[in-house]
């Protein structure tokens, strides 16, 4: 019979991030899906679904989760179409049963029966909704754009007005095509594909962007005044919001005809609009500015300005700029930015727009300024500028601020410049055995080093994966080299889950003006990969002689247990006649046959009593793990698949494969007989010695089901003879 997907890539699918599951469609009479089953599932699909692998296997869906048939997305008919037609389906959708977004890839290897990858998106979509709700609850048209005016997200003021979607262009939805010649308006509405001409003849995104600053303007289109402002975020995208105040430009015109009109307006209105005397005493101040400020606006009305709400270090320049504008000496200033200070001393950022109310006579009586507060969004565009040049794990500089420094210091007044390539040893390794959240650690332990090592004015940066970028102007090789010196003394006392922090360095130094940097960078590489590999074998013989110390503290891993297994060991390999190379690799398997156990907390590994279920799966999960930090130490990586072996029983009843007779590896079967028999002999935290016949029988007993029979009865023998007591 085919082998169905899961068969033919179990391996694989067990250790997929992302939950996995194996079903059969079940039709109706008529031939139309009404259920499925479960037949397989990944161990990420179980963590993501909370539903365990023995309680779900072979039972129908609508028996897993009652309920499923009514929920609003029709999983079943979904799923049926793929299982019936072989049509691949993506899609995203909520889990009424589970609560849960999840994003799912949906595939058929053979007619009736479909597989599903998925991943959660909860937390993902709950954050979309924010940032949407968050864009919604601003008043004006508001879009995030690419730098190829390609709306990226946008609030619901712009999609009523403008009638945009995401992906649209910004530009066509508010200005038309009248830049287009006729031709190009005709390609453009056949391909969809903007012209490389078209510019709209009011943006300026590309200078803003370029410029890496706010710039606000007002434009008029068709017949409307809109404040216009576009906001750069990183390098390839901005924000860019437009309000229309072509209102607020006709009041001007009419503010003492309609004053209560526009009192009222101000009443309601979610920008700050303040009005000042010549002597910068509050003449008016709407609801929305008293809310700022904490105070009722009665009490607000008759203070100066400048006295009460201003931060002192600020007090006299806008006081004397305002002088100046209402004298006369200084042009209107249209936009302005700066701080005001609450009752209790907070400091807001505010944007203001302000214009002189004039009299007939052209005389100046009052100052009208409308803010908004841009408090929280200057932080969220300080946090996303320095995001954008730092490495988020270890707050060092990134790849792109140090290219970007590459070509700022790239001039003759810098050199000699020198540069320092840092590699962390065995961090692969460490990832293997610890976690990647002790990797980040140990990331992080080598950043604080270099931080330590180095003088102020150098440049560190994370320059990939488990790699740095030291930058040193002006320095000469030498004086480079000590540096290099002083950071290996430095880590010498680092540790990191008792595993000694390694450093691989190498350094270059740019003495002529012509040499390029990346011909500097990639010497200082090459010297760091020579060091790297002649420490790597060294490095990953100490961090598993680390594992191995740390585990004999934590468990019964003990030197002695050791030692035994190996006489016994050695003693029947070499009665079943195995060459001297099988018995050193014997040797070495046992010494490191339960390395996996390094990640169970050592209060699974000395309990007494009997271990509950889910700490059971958790001893179960040692041989993998073994295996996997062998794999990445290849002077160890020759018995991996022994470690990976030696729980399997003959009779196929054992973990992690089930793996049954002459199909584990002859040494894994001796590994299982001595480590039996050392158990047996000398008891653990959970059970008692046993005496001499009942050892013999226990062996007796399980011969064919827990031991190769063979084994058992050689092993027997030379019990008997004491070859190893």
């Amino acid at each position: 019979m085919e082998k169905t997907i899961f068969e033919n890539y179990r391996l694989l699918i067990q250790n997929l991030p992302d939950g996995f599951a194996y079903h059969q469609i079940v039709l109706d009479e008529q031939g139309q899906p009404i259920d499925y089953l479960f037949l397989e599932v990944n161990p990420a699909f179980e963590e993501l679904t909370g539903l365990k692998r023995e309680k779900i296997l072979g039972r129908r869906v609508t028996e897993v989760l009652p309920g499923i048939e009514r929920s609003s997305f029709d999983w079943i008919g979904t799923y049926g179409q793929v299982a019936l037609t072989g049509e691949t389906m993506r899609f995203e959708s909520f889990s009424e049963p589970l609560s849960r977004w999840f994003e799912v890839t949906a595939y058929s290897d053979r007619r009736g029966f479909f597989a599903t990858i998925f991943r959660d998106i909860t937390e993902l979509k709950k954050t979309q909704e924010r940032q949407q709700k968050l864009l919604d609850a601003i008043p004006y048209s508001v879009l995030l754009l690419n730098r190829e005016r390609r709306i990226l997200a946008q609030n619901k003021v712009t999609r009523d007005v403008a009638g945009s979607k995401v992906g649209d262009l910004c530009w066509f939805s508010f200005h038309g095509t009248e830049t287009l010649s006729e031709e190009e308006r005709e390609e453009f509405e056949r391909t969809g594909v903007l012209p490389a001409s078209a510019r709209c003849i009011f943006c300026r995104a590309d200078e803003a962007l370029e410029k890496q600053q706010t710039i606000v303007e007002e434009v008029e289109i068709r017949g409307r005044v809109y404040e216009t402002g576009w906001v750069p975020v990183d390098g390839e995208t901005y924000l860019h919001y437009s309000i229309d105040i072509t209102k607020y430009r006709e009041m001007e015109r009419t503010l003492r005809r309609e004053r209560d009109r526009l009192r009222e307006y101000l009443r309601i209105a979610d920008i700050i609009f303040v009005v000042l005397n010549l002597q910068g005493e509050v003449v008016l101040i709407n609801q929305k500015g008293a809310e700022i400020l904490g105070y009722p606006q009665e009490e607000i009305l008759g203070k100066n300005w400048f006295d009460f709400f201003i931060p002192e270090r600020l007090r006299d320049k806008i006081r004397n700029v305002f002088q100046g504008v209402v004298a006369g000496e200084i042009e209107q200033f249209g936009y302005y930015e700066n701080p005001i200070l609450d009752r209790y001393g907070r400091e807001r950022l505010i944007a203001w727009h302000n214009t002189l109310l004039k009299n007939e006579q052209g005389q100046i009586e009052e100052v009208i300024a409308a803010g908004l507060d841009i408090t929280e969004a200057r932080k969220m565009e300080e946090k996303l500028r320095y995001l954008s040049f730092h490495d988020s794990l270890t707050g060092l500089y990134n790849r792109a601020f140090l290219e970007e420094e590459f070509r700022r210091l790239d001039v003759a007044r810098q050199l000699p410049l020198s540069v320092i390539m840092v590699d962390v040893n065995g961090l692969k390794l460490v990832n293997d055995t610890y976690g990647h959240q002790v990797g980040d650690l140990l990331l992080r332990s080598a950043a604080r080093v270099l931080q330590i090592a180095v003088r102020e004015e150098d440049i560190i940066a994370r320059y990939g994966g488990d790699e740095f970028v030291i930058l040193l102007p002006q320095t000469t090789y030498e004086m480079a080299q000590e540096i290099a010196l002083r950071i290996q003394k430095t880590l010498e006392r680092t540790r990191v889950c008792d595993v000694p922090l390694s450093l691989a360095l190498g350094v270059a130094t740019k003495t002529r003006k012509r040499e390029s940097v990346a011909e500097v960078l990639r010497k200082a590489e090459d010297e760091m990969y020579r060091q790297k590999l002649a420490e790597t074998r060294s490095t990953r013989s100490t961090i598993i002689n680390t594992l191995l110390k740390t585990l004999e503290a934590k468990s019964q891993e003990t030197k002695q247990h050791v030692l035994r297994m190996q006489e016994a060991g050695t003693a029947l390999a070499q009665a079943l006649g195995l060459p001297h190379s099988e018995v050193n690799r014997l040797k070495l398997a046992i010494l490191l046959h339960d390395i996996g156990k390094i990640t169970i907390p050592e209060e699974i590994l000395k309990k007494p009593g009997p271990l509950t279920p889910s700490e059971w799966e958790m001893v179960k999960k040692h041989p993998e793990v073994g295996y996997r930090i062998l794999l990445a130490t290849p002077e160890f990586a020759q018995v991996a698949e022994e470690v990976y072996s030696h729980h399997e029983r003959f009779d196929g009843t054992g973990y992690p494969r089930g793996l049954r007779g002459e199909e584990i590896p002859i040494l894994a079967r001796i590994i299982a007989v001595v480590d039996a028999y050392d158990a047996m002999r000398y008891g653990r935290s959970y059970k008692n010695p046993l005496e001499r016949e009942e050892i013999i029988a226990e062996f007796r007993r399980n011969a064919g089901k827990q031991f190769d029979p063979k084994l058992a009865d050689i092993f027997l023998v030379l019990f008997e003879q004491g070859a190893f007591d």
